[in-house]
């Protein structure tokens, strides 16, 4: 899982891309330089490409091309639904939203992400989220041990999230159906990412 960050001086989470996501394609697509940086949060597999060549592949396949063009779309769905939420919406609601996200990506109901990055995420203090985690700890929503997030009842912890969450939803949902796959090529424009 990844997330972009909104700027030098100030960190914090604008949107997720998951397992089926694409980082910096609109840039590559367009030849420019990408407009915000990416970090990865949650270690995992991945893929990168040079410019070129995913230029070469949107040229030869319009349906990635159009998937790439629709990802990017929800994307900045998610980023604009984001900056919404953490003008209207409580910080007990957001760390709720943003864990039922992490786990629409990862697919689990245990969220391998520490209170500091959570905090960086929200652009709260860490004492902030660990008042809110114990809460919702003590309420039986999660449990927390180092480095991850236990869910322990999706029903309440939908409850205590904000309408963010379902409207961004669409963002895993869109890559539900089926996917085009182009192999890997063996080449120094193509490497494994971990």
């Amino acid at each position: 899982m990844m997330t972009m960050p909104v700027g030098e001086d100030h960190w914090g989470g604008v949107g997720l891309i998951g397992r089926d996501g694409l980082v910096g394609g609109v840039a590559a697509e367009a030849s420019a330089l990408a407009s915000c940086d990416a970090e990865v949060q949650i270690a995992g597999e991945g893929w990168r490409m040079s410019a070129p060549a995913f230029r070469d592949i949107l040229d030869g396949h319009p349906s990635i091309r159009k998937h790439a063009a629709r990802f990017h779309s929800a994307v900045m769905a998610q980023a604009q639904q984001t900056a919404l939420c953490h003008a209207a919406h409580s910080v007990e609601a957001r760390i709720c939203r943003w864990l039922l996200d992490v786990q629409d990506r990862i697919g689990g109901s245990s969220v391998p992400l520490t209170q500091a990055t959570l905090a960086q995420l929200l652009s709260v203090r860490r004492t902030t989220v660990t008042l809110v985690v114990g809460r919702l700890e003590a309420a039986g929503v999660v449990k927390c041990r180092r480095g991850y997030v236990q869910i322990l009842s999706q029903q309440e912890l939908e409850r205590c999230a904000c309408e963010c969450h379902g409207q961004v939803k669409h963002v895993a949902e869109l890559f539900a159906r089926p996917r085009v796959v182009i192999p890997p090529r063996e080449s120094a424009d193509s490497q494994a990412v971990y």
